[in-house]
């Protein structure tokens, strides 16, 4: 009896290639079919148990791997049969066996047991998985995009937040450090005018007025009782000459000279200054 590692399939002809439905046609934990092919591998460790514990080990090993190959793969959905459960099922498989043929004692060995394939019974149900794969690979494509995206945006808006509070916070020290230089300087003019009230009260008056007056604009006004005549001085820093509105004898006024205007609105009944 040769000891050396020996083979066979179940689910198609090893020499032909075709496939055995009745041998790779399951059902799934899921209640789909899939077509599944196995290669399995095994040696002779005691000749005499081989040739005198049982009629066929072979037939024994073949019928108990058949067994458990539809065992295991009613405990997994159809997914992990095609693609990701291959190795965990062959794993599952291979200890199943290896516990039962040493409980039967019949002299032969299980090697390996190999997945040779694994798809859907018909070119219909073939093209759907296809089509859910590559349903679930754009699925993937998008998360990993949406992580890219996120690892891009959330840098970017704490980068903004730091900035934000870093110009809020200069903000507010700049704001801070000018209302404690005016209340400073409002103490030290309080003290001052609590020394001398009246010198301070026109000192402030003085310094407002030299602030104010050089944005006011100066119109003298000249009325007899009939007429009014309106003389903005701009009118005389621009063009040199007098331009007076009004009716009546208003326009005599008009047609004299800037000079004469000028001396007859200063020498006149009612001068009023005012300042707007």
């Amino acid at each position: 009896v040769p000891k050396t590692i020996n083979g066979f399939s179940i689910g198609y002809d090893a020499e032909s290639g075709e496939s055995v439905d009745k041998e790779s046609f399951m059902i799934t934990r899921d209640y789909n079919f899939v077509n599944v092919d196995f290669y399995v591998e095994y040696r002779v460790t005691d000749p005499v148990k081989y040739l005198f514990s049982s009629e066929n080990p072979v037939a024994i090993l073949k019928n108990l791997t058949q067994s458990y190959i539809r065992d295991t793969i009613g405990l997994y959905d159809v997914d992990s049969v095609i693609t990701t459960g291959k190795n965990e099922i062959q794993a599952s498989i291979k200890d199943k066996i290896i516990t039962r043929l040493d409980a039967e004692d019949i002299g032969i060995q299980l090697v390996n047991i190999t997945i040779q394939d694994a798809e859907p019974p018909t070119q219909e149900v073939i093209n759907a998985f296809k089509n859910v794969e590559n349903a679930k690979q754009g699925k993937e494509t998008s998360i990993n995009r949406a992580n890219q995206k996120r690892n891009e945006d959330i840098p970017a808006a704490r980068a903004q937040v730091d900035e934000t509070l870093k110009t809020a916070q200069a903000q507010a020290e700049e704001r801070v450090n000018e209302a404690k230089g005016q209340t400073a300087r409002l103490n030290e003019l309080y003290a001052e005018y609590q020394k001398y009230p009246l010198i301070t009260k026109q000192r402030m008056f003085y310094e407002t007025m030299e602030d104010i007056l050089p944005d006011m604009k100066i119109i003298i006004e000249k009325s007899n009782g009939t007429t009014q005549t309106m003389l903005p001085l701009e009118s005389f820093i621009d063009s040199g000459a007098l331009k007076g509105t009004g009716g009546g004898t208003g326009g005599n006024n008009a047609g004299t000279s800037a000079g004469g205007a000028a001396d007859d609105t200063v020498t006149g009944g009612d001068v009023n200054e005012d300042m707007e």
